[in-house]
């Protein structure tokens, strides 16, 4: 056995806490340069993965402002103009962050209405129930 491999019991450990991957590589954690520490900073207030918060970037969305002042269906509008994939999860995250929730919390109406505006952009037309 290779030097480096872990044996099965240590891989099962170190995969369940979180540390390895299936494949047998070490996670790395997200870059920590000064030019991303605005980008996971807005991130992490609305519970967004390094991707998601790396779009907002690239969509012009800079501050918690710029949500408040757009919208969560405006700035996943500009998201998708940026042509990055998105779902609609991200518009429950961006609305939930906005009033302090998390965005499985957001009451079922709100979401509902949250997902006809999004695939009215999305899609370019009406959502049917």
């Amino acid at each position: 056995m290779a030097p480096d491999v872990p044996d099965s019991t240590v891989a099962f450990k170190l995969l369940w806490s979180g540390r390895m991957t299936r494949k047998g590589n070490k996670i790395r954690p997200f870059r920590d340069s000064s030019d991303d520490d605005p980008i996971r900073e807005l991130g992490t207030r609305f519970w967004l993965g390094p991707k998601s918060s790396r779009w907002l970037y690239d969509a012009g969305v800079r501050t918690r402002a710029d949500i408040e002042r757009l919208g969560a269906i405006e700035v996943c509008r500009r998201i998708l103009a940026a042509g990055h994939p998105i779902a609609v999860v991200v518009a429950y995250a961006l609305e939930a962050g906005l009033t302090g929730c998390r965005w499985d919390a957001l009451p079922v109406a709100r979401q509902l209405e949250i997902k006809k505006a999004f695939y009215v952009i999305k899609r370019g037309h009406r959502f049917e129930n």
